[in-house]
């Protein structure tokens, strides 16, 4: 699918999550459309500006995603992705 594509970026139901919390199992959709591109121009943009701010105008940009929630995204990926090649349920504390 092309990041033009107006459904780019919307989970289907069959991608949604599967919370396990001991007793019950319930399934969790994105609370937001994904856009990964979005990210990193962002990311791009602020960088770009702090490193030479002169050469922009305007407002300096903000990052859209704090440095701890994008930190927190790659645990819980990486926790997933552990979870997954265990074969098992494994407990994550937040």
């Amino acid at each position: 699918m092309s990041p033009t594509d107006p459904e780019f970026g919307i989970q289907s139901e069959t991608d949604f999550g599967v919370i396990l919390d001991g007793e019950s199992t319930r399934k969790i959709a994105s609370l937001r459309k994904g856009d990964y591109a979005l990210f990193f121009k962002n990311l791009v943009e602020v960088v770009r500006h702090r490193k030479n701010p002169a050469d922009m105008t305007g407002e300096s940009p903000k990052l859209l995603i704090s440095p701890e929630e994008a930190a927190t995204v790659i645990e819980v990926v990486e926790f997933v992705g552990t979870s997954s090649r265990l074969e098992r349920t494994i407990a994550y504390a937040t």
